[in-house]
């Protein structure tokens, strides 16, 4: 699945924006702990995940789940995603980005892989994370990964701090309808029960409960403290002043009217996702870092 090669004992130096070596100590540079597992207790087999943790002996911060994208814009999203999971460890925050039932380096095949499995993935994920780390609890979904962080929000209930959100599609038929053109039209007319899409045979019955798929948060409970949400918009071009997009003002206006104390902040950056070319899109990194600084303060 994975892009990039990672050894277990590895321990990586990041960098500031200022191209300066971060300091832990004054002496030495700190580091971000990269750490690939493959873990137990998940329903049908061992799931792939990577942990990214604060350096040794720093005191722990909070923690976030990260929900990753669907198909090929997983891959052409990770290395920015582990770059800004790294960014984080720095500042006490530990990271997990896990790879579903049949995604990347999972146990299972892509063909026997639902969407109830995916979400009881990520359910026991949640756990984990919150299990490793102190501190506040975020769910932070990127692109297809933030409708899947939308529904496990409402299983998490009050045990989230925080709600990350890199810009969401408004419904699931965004990201899969064009994945659907480029698929076997002739398997889709004869109504098999498998598609093939982008390269990742899946049940027909998955593709259409993706589809279905919505940011439209629940309504929080009567006694349940407001829980702040950053909508991140990531544009190619982006004029400061420039009216926000409206889908992306839509889906800040659901998550108002559900009660959270949601968000919507604009940058301007290389859409990641779609390009083939490697991007630090560093204005996206400092907008996710100010939000969780303000979920800090709240905690």
């Amino acid at each position: 699945m994975s892009e990039i090669s990672i050894d277990s004992a590895v321990q990586i130096t990041i960098e500031s924006a200022s191209g300066k070596p971060a300091s832990f100590n004054q002496t030495e540079p700190m580091r971000a702990r990269l750490e690939p597992v493959f873990l137990d207790g998940f329903q049908q087999g061992r799931r792939f995940a990577l942990w990214i943790l604060p350096p040794t002996g720093m005191t722990a911060r909070g923690s976030l789940l990260c929900v990753q994208p669907f198909a090929e814009e997983a891959n052409r999203s990770r290395r920015v995603l582990v770059a800004q999971a790294c960014r984080l460890a720095l500042s006490g925050w530990t990271t997990l980005l896990l790879d579903p039932y049949g995604t990347g380096d999972s146990d299972g095949a892509s063909a026997d892989a639902t969407l109830a499995l995916w979400r009881s993935d990520l359910l026991r994920a949640s756990h984990l994370v919150r299990e490793r780390s102190a501190g506040p609890f975020v769910l932070w979904g990127v692109r297809a990964g933030a409708l899947l962080a939308t529904e496990l929000s409402l299983a998490m209930d009050q045990l989230v701090a925080g709600i990350l959100l890199w810009q969401p599609p408004v419904t699931g038929a965004e990201i899969v309808d064009p994945l659907l053109e480029r698929s076997d039209a002739e398997s889709a007319e004869k109504g098999e029960t498998h598609l093939n899409l982008a390269g990742h045979c899946l049940r027909r019955d998955l593709v259409d409960e993706l589809r279905g798929l919505t940011m439209q948060p629940a309504m929080q409970g009567e006694h349940s403290a407001p829980c702040p949400v950053l909508v991140l918009g990531i544009r190619r071009i982006h004029e400061s002043g420039a009216p926000s997009p409206k889908p992306l003002a839509l889906i800040t206006e659901h998550w108002l009217e559900a009660g959270f104390l949601a968000g919507l902040r604009v940058v301007q950056a290389e859409p990641f996702w779609f390009s083939l070319k490697p991007s630090t899109p560093l204005a996206v990194f400092d907008a996710t870092e100010t939000f969780l600084e303000s979920v800090d303060a709240q905690a």
